[in-house]
């Protein structure tokens, strides 16, 4: 709390109900009033009371409950808070207090405090405390921002794992537990298969024990590699480095093949 006027006075009629002091509000908030009397009749109930002006005009409200204190006929001197009161901008709060029929000559001081504790700006929002003291950022003030807002000095702990993901992921992602079907990629253009990619097709059984690679070797002496027997009932075809036979055929006086013997083999 924060005190906002003080003041003394001395003299005072609190016989009968009577304003100690006013004060037009600055800055909105809840105000408290302290009072501090001396030379009391003790012996019986002090009043004090805090009146409410809204905007400064209008009616001066009263304002419950009022504060009590009951003094024992050897109190002549002591002090009492009314309850807070939040208040606006000028408005004109007032505070009255009311003594016994002795009370025609009192003395004393009265204090105005603004309890300005940390408030939140936003209502329902919070500030958290730690058990130890630290202050913590409610999240809400930032969730519903109306334009940038710049954090400064948080780390965010990394994300080692995340369910379902709807919408786009940027950067890196080390592994992917399960498959992943993938939409429309119109930003991506040359694809290439890698090495090891090739190799697992044309090394794929096509058909018995032969690969694609191993019929390729075939195929491509036949079409292109250098052959023997031709006109005879052995006709023998080579790889293309002539380093060894890739097919070799039997065939009848009709040149149908009766036999084929082939290597796919580097």
């Amino acid at each position: 709390m924060s005190l906002v006027t003080g003041s003394t006075f001395s003299g005072k009629n609190i016989a009968t109900i009577l304003l100690l002091t006013s004060y037009t509000i600055i800055t909105p908030g809840k105000y408290t009033f302290q009072v501090y009397l001396d030379a009391c009749a003790g012996g019986g109930d002090y009043v004090l009371n805090a009146r409410r002006k809204f905007g400064g005009v209008g009616q001066d409200y009263p304002l419950v409950p009022k504060t009590t204190f009951t003094a024992a006929a050897a109190d002549k001197a002591f002090g009492f808070s009314s309850i807070g009161v939040e208040c606006n901008t000028n408005d004109l709060l007032s505070f009255y207090c009311l003594g016994l029929a002795g009370d025609t000559a009192v003395t004393g001081t009265a204090y105005i405090y603004l309890d300005d504790w940390v408030r939140s700006t936003t209502p329902a929002n919070t500030f958290d405390v730690s058990a130890t003291g630290e202050g913590g950022l409610d999240f809400n003030n930032i969730k519903n921002a109306t334009g940038a807002t710049t954090l400064t000095n948080i780390t965010v702990p990394v994300a080692t794992s995340v369910g379902n993901v709807t919408g786009n992921v940027n950067g890196s992602v080390a592994s992917v537990t399960n498959p992943v079907t993938a939409g429309t990629v119109s930003d991506k253009t040359g694809y290439a298969l890698s090495a090891t990619g090739v190799d697992a097709i044309i090394d794929e059984i096509i058909e018995g024990t032969l690969t694609l690679r191993q019929s390729l070797r075939i195929i491509y002496a036949v079409l292109f590699g250098k052959s023997t027997g031709g006109g005879t009932v052995n006709v023998t075809f080579r790889d293309i480095g002539d380093a060894k036979p890739r097919v070799t055929a039997v065939v009848d006086a009709n040149g149908n093949r009766t036999s084929m013997t082939t290597d796919g083999t580097p």
